[in-house]
């Protein structure tokens, strides 16, 4: 991707382009080694029984109520490029761990596979809330609005090459062999935290330091302090019940999803490739989505009305489902769904924190996006259970879904006319920021 290339589509300014493809290929290993996960999790909850994935979503919530707190405590008196490499090394070794499990006690697979299951999801949460919050401290409001998006880009060709290795190895090498090749992306992850750490800090203008530079590591507050963040902000509120509705929406397709592929294909490999196919067919679109219009939509329509079109669409969906309940409905509704949301939607959410303290974009941040994330994944399991016990079926999820889809429209748009005021200076009161002001260089830029 040339240099050229980026400016003219991402408004990069000088010295800004090597950092996005730092961060991009940073973005791109881990997200290859979760996508090559991703259809072994799925394919190991559907051999566990599809019945069984509402209790997994709980395990999963209580599973973050116990990690968080040891998570925060480990990072609270360490420097981000010293922090993040090794949880992603504890990481690795998780996977070493499984591998050698599942090899040697393969009759074991079942239970295995349920706490596989766990510990991807885990995982996935932890590892990516993490990322974001060291690009949101190391960037700011200003830079991450054009940063975000280049590096959203090494993403999805991550997600899209570890899908396809899903796809094309777990034939020949076998499900558990492919732990191994994930694990080799999460060494080249935290190899590049260094480079990209230096290039943070060589970039910031003494006169205007960036918040990470304004609050030693040493100093950081702990978890709890980002919970009180996040209990006392309604800007935090507001971010919450953006999350919660989204995963409210996510829990109802996924399980369709699980049922469809339980009864459409025979075999574990063959279920797995089936779901790794869905993923490469959502990654391509939201490629050739990122490639063409999400740097500009990002700049010209601004964060309110970009989170807004994933609600908009998504009640579009449900309503499509509603009249047409079957296969191409569904698949066609979460292919354009997720491209949407990791095109647009998920550089422009990430973008929410550049405007706020680092208690916000570390602590509050994880704790939104873990807590508050599977917190809704579990409300949403339960509805849908309390749904289809009373005898609905898609067709009616789908016409209760739709209003819930409005509502979280509003939220959008409220989310992105708070973050503009929060980067221009305004609404100072809310805790989230109260302890660190916008830099001067970032206010006009929000206020435009």
């Amino acid at each position: 991707m040339s240099r050229s290339y980026l400016r003219r589509m991402a408004g990069l300014e000088p010295g800004e382009g090597v950092v996005a493809a730092l961060a991009g290929a940073m973005f791109f290993c881990l997200m290859c080694a979760y996508f090559i996960l991703k259809p072994l999790r799925d394919e190991m909850g559907i051999a566990g029984g599809v019945h069984n994935l509402p209790h997994l979503y709980l395990v999963t919530l209580a599973a973050m109520l116990a990690i968080a707190p040891l998570l925060a405590a480990a990072s609270r008196r360490r420097r981000r490029e010293v922090f993040l490499p090794r949880i992603y090394r504890f990481l690795g070794l998780n996977l070493l761990a499984f591998y050698v499990a599942l090899t040697l006690a393969p009759t074991s697979e079942p239970w295995l596979g349920r706490v596989f299951y766990v510990w991807v999801s885990v995982f996935n949460l932890f590892s990516l809330s993490l990322f974001w919050g060291f690009l949101a401290d190391g960037l700011g409001f200003r830079r991450g609005r054009r940063v975000f998006g280049v590096v959203a880009v090494g993403g999805t060709l991550g997600a899209i090459l570890g899908s396809t290795l899903t796809d094309v190895l777990v034939e020949p090498l076998g499900r558990v062999t492919l732990l191994l090749v994930s694990l080799g992306f999460v060494e080249l992850t935290l190899r590049l935290v260094g480079p990209l750490s230096r290039r943070f800090t060589a970039m910031d203008d003494p006169a205007a330091p960036t918040v990470a530079a304004a609050i030693d590591p040493r100093e950081r507050p702990s978890l709890w302090s980002g919970v009180g963040l996040v209990l006392r902000s309604p800007y935090l509120h507001a971010i919450c019940a953006f999350l919660l509705l989204y995963s409210l929406g996510s829990t109802f397709l996924y399980f369709a999803q699980a049922n469809i592929v339980a009864e459409a294909a025979d075999g574990r490999a063959a279920r797995a490739q089936l779901l790794a196919r869905i993923e490469i067919w959502v990654q391509s679109a939201t490629l050739l989505t990122q490639l063409t219009v999400t740097g500009r939509l990002l700049r010209r329509l601004g964060t309110g009305p970009v989170l807004a079109t994933l609600p908009l669409l998504t009640a579009a969906g449900f309503a499509v489902l509603a009249r047409w309940p079957g296969l191409v409905a569904l698949v066609g509704v979460q292919v354009l769904r997720r491209t949407l949301n990791y095109a647009l939607v998920k550089p422009a959410r990430e973008s929410l924190y550049t405007p706020l303290q680092p208690a916000a974009q570390y602590r509050a941040k994880n704790f939104i996006d873990t807590f508050v994330y599977r917190g809704g994944d579990a409300m949403g399991a339960g509805a849908y259970d309390l749904l289809t016990g009373i005898g609905l079926g898609v067709s009616g999820i789908a016409l209760v879904a739709v209003p819930v889809c409005l509502v979280w429209t509003v939220v959008a748009i409220h989310l992105g006319w708070r973050q503009r005021r929060l980067a221009a200076g305004l609404d100072a009161d809310d805790p989230a920021v109260a302890a660190c002001p916008p830099r001067p260089t970032e206010t006009a830029d929000a206020a435009a």
